[in-house]
């Protein structure tokens, strides 16, 4: 799961720098998970928009969440998902 900050774009690029290291630790070009874009309520201090977020998730070839935990919004959403990634490898479903 790498997570950051909508409202700032420096929490964007410092997740994906992470998510550098850990390709490079595990010799893999490409990892299966999730990018969750954080505080999405609030819509007029957005640095980074949906359609940007989901952009990278795309290229990186994770799936994309925005999330508000202010107002519980698709909170669980991104860790079911990897829930069911995880089962996936063992060919069973997580609903």
């Amino acid at each position: 799961m790498v997570v950051y900050d909508t409202t700032n774009q420096d929490s964007l690029k410092n997740s994906l720098k992470w998510l550098d290291k850990v390709k490079k630790l595990n010799n893999k070009t490409t990892i299966s998970g999730v990018l969750v874009g954080t505080k999405s309520e609030h819509k007029n201090a957005k640095e980074i928009s949906s359609e940007e977020g989901e952009g990278y998730a795309k290229k990186l070839g994770l799936d994309f969440f925005e999330v508000s935990a202010a107002y519980n919004t698709n909170v669980e959403k991104p860790f079911l998902e990897l829930a069911n990634k995880i089962l996936l490898l063992g060919s069973t479903s997580f609903s």
